[in-house]
């Protein structure tokens, strides 16, 4: 690629701090992002960018971020799922304040996930494609961004409940089965 289409692409397209573009329909998940927000605009570029598949990646420690939030959107409609596993090598370069001491190298190895959510189906020989959840397993909700469902569950905090901000009704596959360690004869 020549400097001026290389221009050409940056003006049209975001690039990482590598050089490399950025898609349209990519989600970058970090260990500091929170769930709901990941979720609200991946949901945003499906219904309102109209876009037919989104790519989810992370590494490193928002490996199993992104694997919840996948999870998340499996439930909210039916995708097909493509995910790739990789790693990457990463060089810290440490340089000496004082003078006269040497540069300091250290590798290390970070894990990548790559999780490709399509409505139009996939590669199904791909080793790592899954199929759409079967619809009883499916819980839709309320798809629109920064509304949250109301629950019928009583001393719900409202706080952060792991869910992304989506609040969880009790059904039979979520409420706990009863053990003989529950006290009270209750369940």
């Amino acid at each position: 690629m020549s400097q001026k289409q290389k221009k050409a692409s940056a003006a049209t397209n975001k690039l990482d701090e590598e050089g490399e573009e950025i898609l349209s329909n990519e989600v970058r998940i970090t260990q500091q992002g929170k769930p709901r927000n990941y979720i609200s605009y991946a949901m945003n570029l499906l219904t309102n960018q109209n876009q037919n598949q989104i790519i989810l990646k992370a590494m490193g420690r928002a490996v199993n971020k992104a694997v919840t939030i996948a999870e998340i959107l499996k439930r909210k409609a039916q995708f097909h799922q493509i995910t790739s596993l990789s790693s990457v090598e990463i060089v810290d370069i440490y340089d000496p304040i004082e003078e006269g001491l040497d540069r300091v190298e250290s590798k290390r190895y970070v894990s990548c996930i790559n999780i490709v959510l399509s409505r139009s189906p996939l590669d199904t020989t791909d080793i790592g494609y899954q199929p759409p959840l079967p619809l009883e397993e499916m819980q839709p909700g309320d798809t629109r961004p920064g509304r949250e469902v109301a629950s019928s569950s009583a001393g719900s905090g409202g706080g952060d409940d792991g869910a992304g901000g989506l609040s969880v009704i009790p059904t039979a596959a979520t409420r706990p089965s009863p053990s003989i360690f529950d006290v009270g004869g209750e369940g």
